[in-house]
């Protein structure tokens, strides 16, 4: 089976959890991973609107995931773009699709990305909750529950109350309770799996 490519649109970059989770997928070999500089950008301008990022700390972010995924950075010419007719705004993520080969865009926009604009180019639209439960069909449950965890342990509580070295780190459940406000099915997936069998 031909291992699975798709690119990443800016909505599913945005969040710190699914980006994470994602783009540590990709790093350890589950999927090939694109996206455009555009893409990225659009994600990091997006945390800094959103007051989670500084414009250093945004250009930090883009520099470092351009440097893990060098050969997943594709840039669409203008002339391709114009070819698209799905939403406008959209266009250069479909153009940037096309060129990289991917028949799967992850977007959580799906409404931008209408089938008959799709279709010509062998390409489907799908959530970042529809593609996670894809990768879960494919490596297994247990491998994108090991990742959550995996990712849930590099973070912190935001308790600025105690000293850095006493914040204990996010647990696995904590990890899954954010994730389900946007992957609600993907959630249940790794809860089912971990605590299928009644412990908790």
């Amino acid at each position: 089976m031909a291992k699975l490519s798709a690119l990443l649109d800016a909505c599913v970059i945005f969040p710190y959890c699914l980006s994470d989770v994602l783009l540590t997928a990709a790093e350890e070999g589950l999927y090939q991973v694109y996206f455009s500089r555009r893409i990225l950008d659009e994600a990091a301008r997006n945390r800094v609107k959103e007051q989670r990022m500084s414009e250093i700390g945004a250009q930090k972010f883009q520099e470092k995931v351009i440097q893990f995924f060098p050969e997943a950075v594709v840039e669409a010419p203008l002339e391709i773009e114009a070819m698209m007719t799905n939403d406008p705004k959209d266009r250069h993520v479909l153009a940037s699709a096309i060129c990289s080969g991917v028949n799967i865009i992850v977007t959580n926009n799906l409404r931008d990305f209408p089938e008959i604009a799709l279709m010509p180019w062998n390409i489907r639209a799908m959530s970042a909750d529809s593609f996670l439960g894809l990768l879960c069909d494919e490596c297994g449950d247990d491998l994108m529950y090991d990742i959550v965890a995996e990712r849930a342990a590099a973070y912190r509580k935001p308790f600025r109350s105690q000293a850095p070295d006493k914040i204990p780190p996010v647990t696995d459940l904590e990890m899954i309770e954010v994730l389900a406000k946007g992957q609600p099915n993907f959630a249940s997936r790794l809860l089912s799996y971990k605590y299928g069998n009644g412990e908790i």
